[in-house]
């Protein structure tokens, strides 16, 4: 009998699909949706339970988890890399009895992954890159996404991740373990100070269109216009709504894109991610 799966976690979903076990989803929610709707969410009697496991989560998990059956079985998803994305995959398809999908598809996503990587020279000094979540106030990306910044061969100087404790530089191989800090807000002189060569400007839930045009409203702005990348025509705009702000196996599409647009190799680029050029100049 298939297993009945409720998704409190966009990434886990986007993880289920990519296995090929959609069609087991029986609902599906933002994280905090089981705090708020415990009782209505029981009622879709689920078998497996995914939900984002994070501090601040913590607690609603605890309730929503009281309110369910002792055979529910609840799978706490929290990725930090790539590499732990592709992990939590594994561990979901163990969950819903699809263990053997899972492998493969976590194979050919490391395939991808690994074929993006060998077009990074790792012995040529990369661009700055300004990686904006918000602009008004100006938020920074951490996370997955200043992990896949790096490894595509960008300087992330204003929030770069760090080795895990115990895992020494973190470099080559290692590069897994190291992590970023969450997105943090910076000023106009942080951005300016380090003279970024581009600017990508993502922010959640807003699309391309009505992001181009939130960035052309800077255009006066004489600290965004000093910027080496407003003068090179080195800023993209990408959907808000894609892999960028959902941490799941689309990551790859995103570390994809990441390394055709900085490295200037637009075949490498999925078609599927929606972006565009904001030239300044």
């Amino acid at each position: 009998m298939k297993p009945r799966v409720l998704s409190l976690s966009p990434g886990a979903t986007d993880a289920l699909h990519a296995i090929g076990a959609g069609e087991l989803l029986v609902g599906e929610g933002p994280p905090g949706a089981g705090d708020v709707f415990a009782d209505r969410l029981a009622a879709l009697a689920p078998d497996v339970v995914l939900v984002h496991d994070d501090a601040a989560a913590r607690p609603a998990i605890a309730q929503f988890a009281g309110a369910m059956p002792s055979s529910v079985r609840i799978v706490r998803v929290r990725a930090a890399t790539i590499e732990g994305v592709l992990d939590d995959m594994l561990r979901i398809g163990e969950a819903v009895g699809m263990e053997r999908e899972a492998a493969r598809a976590v194979v050919a996503l490391r395939e991808r992954l690994f074929a993006a990587e060998e077009a990074v020279n790792p012995y040529e000094e990369g661009p700055i890159v300004v990686f904006l979540e918000s602009l008004e106030p100006l938020v920074v990306a951490g996370g997955v996404v200043a992990q896949l910044l790096e490894r595509a061969g960008a300087g992330h100087p204003l929030n770069p991740t760090r080795p895990r404790d115990g895992a020494g530089a973190a470099v080559g191989p290692q590069r897994g373990e190291r992590t970023a800090p969450p997105a943090r807000v910076v000023s106009h002189g942080d951005v300016t100070r380090h003279a970024p060569d581009a600017v990508v400007v993502c922010v959640p839930r807003v699309g391309v269109d009505e992001a181009a045009a939130s960035v052309r409203g800077l255009a006066e702005q004489p600290w965004w216009r000093s910027l080496p990348a407003v003068a090179r025509g080195r800023v993209a705009v990408v959907d808000g709504d894609g892999p960028f702000t959902l941490v799941g196996p689309r990551l790859v599409d995103a570390f994809e894109w990441l390394v055709g647009w900085l490295h200037e190799r637009p075949a490498m680029m999925p078609g599927a991610i929606r972006w565009r050029g904001v030239d300044d100049r």
